[in-house]
């Protein structure tokens, strides 16, 4: 599992502070109260799952990293590997573990999206190498 290192109101602060980005513009991009960011900032209140994804997204950093983990600030700055490790508890139930490549921490998804994962795992797996091969044409990173 991911290490926590630091507490959300930090990363908020410092992610506000390395993208030159107010509060207020942080409120318009992610439609949260001011009140309640400023909240946020000071620690007095903590964010529920779904509006730490939304301040990640506006601010353009890693979701790892906004809640504190161990993991570097920005965007797929290391590749992530998906591994699939099948473990089978006492109750003859499967749980998935997702590895992040080359950092040694996994994250364990909610067993509820373990079938949507495999859905689109599934569904596009045999299109990555050419998905891929895009990118890198738009980037101009061919090889």
């Amino acid at each position: 599992m991911t290490k926590v290192v630091a507490n959300f109101n930090d990363r908020l602060n410092e992610a506000l502070e390395k993208r030159g980005m107010r509060p207020v513009d942080l409120v318009n991009k992610v439609d949260i109260p001011e009140a309640t960011i400023s909240q946020y900032r000071s620690g007095y209140a903590k964010p529920k799952y779904e509006r730490v994804v939304r301040i990640a997204d506006a601010l353009n950093v890693n979701l790892l990293w906004l809640m504190g983990g161990d993991v570097p600030m920005e965007k797929n700055s290391r590749p992530v590997k998906i591994k699939k490790i099948e473990v089978v508890n006492a109750a003859g139930e499967k749980a998935y573990e997702i590895a992040l490549d080359g950092t040694g921490h996994a994250i364990v998804p909610n067993p509820s999206d373990l079938e949507k994962m495999q859905d689109l795992y599934n569904r596009y797996a045999n299109a990555l190498p050419q998905i891929q091969e895009a990118i890198d044409r738009l980037l101009g990173s061919t090889q």
